[in-house]
């Protein structure tokens, strides 16, 4: 299946396989291809396997990056969650709360929400939860952390 022939028409050959294939092509693909053909004469299954590799690669990042997405997505509902407890405890208290308690409120819930979190994961949650809440870090809040980690860690 080895042939010389014009880049133009080679290019618009494989072109016309993937897309019998189902295989979309992306500019960089294109331009992958292109650049193949200009530089030398290729096997045609070659540059298919080439393209088809390029193509799970893009694959596999489309993937990490909706992996990541979601990871972004869960950490922020836990937030709101953590954030609601905080709320609801501050009202169950008259709206003043110590800011202590308000500390073992947010490690309590993650701690017995999501046990497999680690402390680390647990501290920036918490701590995300109150500066977001109180729009401002509180004096204090670093010793109130590492205490209530202390206790339940």
């Amino acid at each position: 299946m080895k042939k010389k022939i014009t880049t133009l028409y080679l290019s618009q050959d494989i072109i016309e396989y993937l897309k019998s294939r189902g295989i979309r092509i992306s500019p960089l693909v294109d331009d992958l291809l292109r650049s193949y053909i200009r530089n030398q004469d290729k096997d045609m299954d070659y540059i298919i396997r080439r393209l088809e590799e390029v193509e799970r690669e893009r694959q596999i990042l489309q993937k990490k990056l909706e992996d990541k997405k979601k990871a972004r997505d869960l950490r922020k509902s836990r937030v709101e969650v953590l954030q609601k407890a905080m709320l609801l405890k501050a009202r169950r208290q008259g709206g003043k709360i110590p800011l202590r308690d308000l500390v073992k409120v947010g490690v309590g819930v993650a701690t017995g929400k999501w046990p497999r979190l680690s402390r680390d994961e647990v501290r920036d949650m918490t701590r995300e939860a109150i500066l977001t809440l109180l729009g401002r870090e509180p004096e204090g809040l670093d010793v109130a952390l590492n205490e209530v980690l202390k206790e339940f860690f």
